[in-house]
């Protein structure tokens, strides 16, 4: 099954992707093994409330580029927002979810 994704890459603007919802899909993606973190752990906003991001696991460890803020919290590495139903399988994030993301959550790196 395909659900909508937002994938942020270092350097580079966050995209909209369809993907495989898969482990080997998101690994590929983060460029190793990952980690989850609920998004409202950063941010308190309630229409995030069923969005993780998921990062590379020892990215900071082994030095990854830092690739933006979520709130105060650097991510380092290719970064994948992804929603989850109450049973966790993944589904699209909405329009409204992908905007306050974009808008209110994922703070870029000043140059």
């Amino acid at each position: 099954m395909k659900i909508k994704v937002l994938y942020k890459q270092v350097g580079k603007p966050a995209e909209v992707r369809e993907i495989e919802d898969n482990y080997t899909v998101l690994r590929e993606m983060c460029g190793g093994c990952f980690s989850a973190s609920w998004v409202t752990s950063f941010v308190p906003l309630r229409e995030l409330h069923n969005v993780w991001v998921y990062y590379h696991d020892t990215g900071k460890l082994i030095g990854l580029p830092l690739n933006c803020y979520i709130g105060t919290e650097p991510l380092v590495g290719n970064v994948v927002f992804y929603a989850a139903d109450t049973e966790g399988a993944g589904i699209d994030l909405t329009a409204n979810q992908i905007g306050a993301l974009c808008t209110h959550v994922i703070k870029a790196v000043q140059s």
